[in-house]
């Protein structure tokens, strides 16, 4: 009798042990079951762990740990995609202003070609007129 209940609770230990591997896997972007990218969320940790999608109850007292777990990582990641949008924008704004300047740089370029032209142009009219 002793020996099934050692043995239960070893099979929880292990499936407790296969639901962190799969947070681990998630969170280092390196699933094996879901989609690289899958939001970090119960649901997603007992897929990866290959089990079933709801099998992860907050009812029940061994997974508390795992749970918070969880959590912290999910809220993790929403604050990464936050602090990656926040850099996309801040990328497309200097992208965008480099382009201007490009733009005003080669606008400068033209004009100075065009006053060196009219300035030969008046100093070839000059020597004719000298002459």
């Amino acid at each position: 009798m002793k020996e099934q209940s050692l043995n239960g609770e070893a099979g929880q230990s292990d499936s407790i042990y296969q639901y962190f591997r799969a947070l681990h896997r998630l969170v280092e972007g390196k699933p094996i079951r879901v989609e690289v990218g899958t939001k970090i969320t119960m649901t997603s940790v007992s897929l990866e762990a290959g089990k079933s999608a709801g099998s992860i109850k907050k009812q029940r007292p061994i997974y508390a740990e795992l749970i918070k777990e969880i959590k912290r990582h999910s809220l993790a990641q929403e604050g990464e995609k936050k602090s990656n949008k926040k850099m996309v924008e801040i990328v497309r704004h200097w992208r965008n202003e480099a382009e201007n300047w490009k733009k005003l740089y080669h606008q400068s370029l033209a004009r100075e070609v065009m006053l060196l032209h009219q300035l030969d142009e008046v100093e070839r009219r000059l020597l004719n007129k000298n002459e």
